[in-house]
């Protein structure tokens, strides 16, 4: 995965394929997989709609297309403005987990 990094410029756009254990798969939609220890982050397609959660910690070879991610000023600006538009306690100052899970957690009770 480190050769892919280092030459990942001449790459974007190309289709490529990596080994590596699963890090971590997104609880909450199942659509993003984490893969190795430089967490490359790989999305779901209307080929694998969702990932399972049991592939965490397993050994897969994952084929697709190499796209850039790149976070700076302008992703991060607009980033917490999807957070606050998301709930309305993180732009009031509070502690925007405990309120959002409390409210989450009364509203969908058990």
């Amino acid at each position: 995965m480190s050769e892919i990094k280092a030459k990942a410029p001449e790459m974007m756009g190309k289709l490529i394929s990596l080994d590596g254990m699963v890090a971590h798969i997104c609880r909450e939609s199942g659509k993003r997989l984490f893969l190795g220890e430089e967490s490359f982050k790989v999305l779901a397609t209307n080929n694998v709609p969702t990932f399972k959660i049991e592939l965490e910690g397993s050994d897969v070879t994952i084929t697709g297309y190499l796209k850039e991610d790149r976070i700076d000023e302008t992703y991060l600006a607009n980033w917490g403005k999807r957070i606050e538009r998301r709930c309305h306690c993180c732009s009031k100052g509070r502690d925007p987990y405990l309120r959002c899970r409390i409210k989450k957690d009364l509203t969908n009770p058990p």
